[in-house]
């Protein structure tokens, strides 16, 4: 039961972490992407792009061990 309580907290803790990274995320795509020198768009790019594919697979693997 423990154990349970323990991994609920830590997704929380992690959807509420990336909840707050996409709100700065967004509002930097909004007023300065522009701004942003290419080779910074293209790291924060491919960042958001490997955390996608990452959440999937946990989603993925949560899912089938259910």
């Amino acid at each position: 039961m423990e154990a349970t309580l323990l991994g609920i907290k830590l997704v929380l803790h992690f959807v509420i972490t990336i909840l707050l990274y996409i709100q700065v995320l967004e509002g930097v795509i909004k007023y300065r992407w522009n701004a942003l020198p290419a080779e910074q768009r293209d790291g924060m790019k491919n960042f958001i792009s490997d955390v996608i594919v990452q959440v999937s697979a946990t989603s993925v693997e949560c899912r089938d061990h259910s």
